[in-house]
């Protein structure tokens, strides 16, 4: 007598490709959420530190310079990757004022009360 092997979903012989899979938490998703001024104030900071424009270039006024320049600004949080072909070139310049702004008024706070 031969038998048969029973493949129904309640199976103990299921593949785990069979199984479904462990339910998406916003764990997994950290990685895809981000805040665009992050970026551009990090971008801008960067920027500003080759042309020797920073009041000091240490680690820690670094560190305060980015932070400062991150709190002036509202999060500006996105998920696309392709986030740039949807910016008309007037609000990438709109942008990059408001940065430099923020990036301005953190080098002047830090000028002022540096932390070292």
């Amino acid at each position: 007598m031969s038998e048969e092997t029973d493949v129904s979903p309640e199976s103990p012989l299921q593949t785990e490709a069979d199984a479904d899979p462990a339910p998406l938490t916003i764990y997994d998703l950290l990685d895809e959420i981000s805040n665009e001024n992050e970026t551009d104030i990090l971008k801008l900071v960067y920027e500003y530190q080759v042309e020797e424009k920073l009041p000091c270039q240490c680690r820690e006024c670094l560190l305060d310079i980015t932070a400062v320049a991150l709190n002036y600004l509202p999060p500006q949080y996105s998920v696309s990757i392709h986030r740039d072909l949807y910016i008309t070139p007037e609000a990438k310049a709109a942008r990059r004022v408001e940065v430099e702004a923020a990036v301005l008024h953190a080098c002047e706070k830090v000028k002022i009360r540096p932390h070292h």
